[in-house]
C-alpha cells in the first residue's frame, strides 16, 4: 500500500479513491465499496471504509489507487471597470453546433445572457456566483454555443471534476465539446502525473474535445518554495496562519532527505526518514512516499491539526552523495518567507492534453501578478496561452452584470474561442480535426506576442489569445 494511503486505513468513515483498473469493472471487489462508478477508459471512482483500502488495492484487477484531491476555484476581488476581451475579427462565428461544458458551482440559467443552456446539479439555498460568472463569460464569447453546466461547489474534489467530465462527454453525444475547469489545487507533484490529470488526458485524446483549465492564482501567495542543494542542509521558513496546515515536499527519488521541524519557540523535533504521527506544538502526521507506477518522484507529506500559528522551519538534511538536490515545497494554510513564483501553476492545469489559461490585465497588457507561473516541476513548458483575467465583465446571478478577476475567468474566454474555432473547423467542415492538441497548437501559434518577452514565456505562455490571428493561420493552412 502507498504510504500516503496508510493514513486512511484505520478509518471506518467513507474514503474516496480514484482507481485505474483492468478487465471488467463489475468484477472488482464491490462488496468492499459503499459506491463505485466506472468512468470509462480503465478509470473509476470508489468510496469505501478506510479499513477496506488494503483489501481493495490488493485486488489483482486494480492497477493503482489515488486519494481524492480537494480543489478551490480561482477567483479574486475585482474593480468595477471593463476591458477588451481579445482580438476578434469581423466574423459570423458564434459557436453554433458546439457544446461548452462548465464544471462549476450553480448557474443562474434564467439570466438573459444565456441563449441555450442546461444545468445538472443541485440548487443551493445560497448560490455561489462563481458558476454564473464563468458561464456568462463563455456565453458572451460564443453566444451561439450550447452551455451545459455540471454543478459542483467550492471545495470540489478531483473525483467531482472527473465525474463531470465523463457526464459532459455522454451529454455531448459526439458533438464537438469544450470542457472548462476553473478550479485548481497544489496537491500533487506539478508534473502532470496524477491519475486525475491522466484521466483528463484520456478524455482529450479520445473525443472531439478541447479541455481548458485555469492556471491558478498562486503566483503571489508565497505557497511555493524551491531550493537546490549540493549536500548542505536546506532551511525553509514559513508562517503557519491556520489551525489546519499541510505541506508537500517533493524531490528526486535518487536523493534521500531526513526532516527536522522547528517550532515558533525554537524547539526542534527530528522526524528522520520514517512515517509517523506525533504531537509537537500541534498534532502532526508525516508520510514518506516513494515513486508510483505513474510518478517517479518522492514526497514527504506533512499534516498539522490544531497547529500553533507563528514562524516555523523545515530543515532537510540530504544523504550524500546528492544526485539532483532539487526540492519543491507547496503549503496550504501558511506562507513562506522566501517563496518562489515559478512552478506555481495548479493541478490539473499541467495535464499534457489540456489548454492551460493564464491571466493578463487587458488595460495594461501585462501578466496578472496572481496568475500561476510555469514551468512544470519537470521543466515542461506551461502555461499554454493567456487571456484577460482582470476586471472581466460578466453575468451575475439575478440578471445583472459584474466584473470579476482571476484565472477562473481567463479560462472561459479561451473556452469560448475554442468553441468558435471548432465551429469553423468541425461544424462547418473546414478542418475536421480541429480539437485537442491540434487546436492548442494553432492557438499558441496565433497568439499575440510582445517584443520584450521570449516565448514561450513562464507567465504568458505563447502570448495573448488572438482569434483573428488564429483564424488567419487556419485559413492559410486550408489553402495549402
Amino acid at each position: 500500500m502507498s504510504t500516503y494511503l496508510q493514513q486512511f486505513q484505520n478509518l471506518t468513515s467513507p474514503v474516496t479513491l480514484i482507481i485505474k483498473y483492468r478487465g471488467d469493472f463489475s468484477a472488482l471487489p464491490n462488496s468492499l465499496f459503499f459506491s463505485a462508478e466506472d468512468l470509462g477508459g480503465g478509470f473509476g471512482i470508489v468510496t469505501a471504509a478506510g479499513v477496506n483500502i488494503a483489501a481493495i488495492i490488493s485486488d489483482p484487477n486494480i492497477i493503482y489507487a489515488e486519494a481524492d484531491k480537494r480543489l478551490e476555484y480561482m477567483s479574486l476581488p475585482a474593480d468595477p471597470q471593463n476591458g477588451p476581451y481579445y482580438c476578434r475579427p469581423d466574423t459570423s462565428l458564434d459557436g453554433s453546433g458546439v457544446i461548452i461544458g462548465i464544471i462549476d458551482s450553480y448557474i443562474d440559467t434564467s439570466h438573459p445572457v444565456f441563449n441555450k443552456i442546461s444545468y445538472y446539479g443541485k440548487t443551493p439555498a445560497l448560490p455561489d456566483p462563481h458558476g454564473t460568472n464563468v458561464a456568462g463569460i463563455a456565453a458572451q464569447t460564443a453566444p451561439g454555443a450550447e452551455i451545459i453546466g455540471i454543478g459542483v461547489s467550492n471545495g470540489v474534489s478531483s473525483s467531482d471534476i472527473m465525474r463531470g467530465a465523463a457526464q459532459l462527454v455522454r451529454l455531448a453525444d459526439k458533438k464537438p465539446l469544450v470542457i472548462n475547469i476553473s478550479y485548481g489545487t497544489n496537491d500533487g507533484s506539478h508534473r502532470g502525473d496524477s491519475l486525475f490529470e491522466e484521466y483528463l488526458d484520456y478524455i482529450a485524446q479520445t473525443e472531439q474535445t478541447a479541455i481548458v483549465v485555469a492556471a491558478g492564482n498562486k503566483a503571489n501567495t508565497a505557497e511555493h518554495f524551491y531550493a537546490v542543494t549540493d549536500g548542505t542542509p536546506v532551511n525553509a521558513e514559513f508562517y503557519v496562519s491556520a489551525d489546519i496546515f499541510e505541506a508537500d515536499i517533493w524531490y528526486d527519488f535518487a536523493d534521500e532527505f531526513s526532516l527536522q521541524l522547528t517550532a515558533p519557540n525554537g524547539e526542534t523535533y527530528f522526524v528522520g526518514t520514517s512515517s509517523g504521527r506525533f504531537y509537537f506544538h500541534g498534532s502532526i502526521a508525516v508520510f514518506f512516499e516513494g515513486p508510483t507506477p505513474y510518478m517517479s518522484g518522492a514526497r514527504i507529506n506533512i499534516n498539522f491539526a490544531d497547529a500553533q500559528t507563528g514562524l516555523w522551519r523545515f530543515t532537510l538534511y540530504p544523504k550524500r552523495p546528492v544526485v539532483s538536490g532539487r526540492l519543491n515545497i507547496w503549503i496550504d494554510g501558511g506562507y513562506f518567507t522566501a517563496p518562489e513564483r515559478k512552478v506555481t501553476i495548479t493541478l490539473p492545469a499541467l495535464a499534457r492534453g489540456v489548454i492551460t489559461a493564464a491571466a493578463y490585465d487587458p488595460q495594461t497588457d501585462v501578466p496578472a501578478i496572481f496568475s500561476g507561473v510555469g514551468p512544470a516541476a519537470n521543466g515542461l513548458r506551461a502555461p499554454d496561452i493567456s487571456a484577460p483575467g482582470v476586471n472581466v465583465y460578466t453575468a451575475a446571478p439575478g440578471g445583472g452584470f459584474t466584473t470579476v478577476t482571476g484565472t477562473s475567468f481567463s479560462a472561459p474566454i479561451v473556452s469560448g474561442i475554442c468553441a468558435l474555432l471548432m465551429q469553423w473547423g468541425i461544424v462547418e467542415g473546414n478542418d475536421l480535426f480541429l480539437y485537442g492538441k491540434r487546436l492548442k497548437a494553432f492557438l499558441q501559434k496565433g497568439a499575440r506576442r510582445f517584443d520584450s518577452f521570449v516565448y514561450p514565456d513562464d507567465e504568458w505562455g505563447y502570448g495573448a489569445v488572438c482569434l483573428e490571428n488564429t483564424l488567419n493561420l487556419l485559413e492559410r493552412s486550408r489553402m495549402l
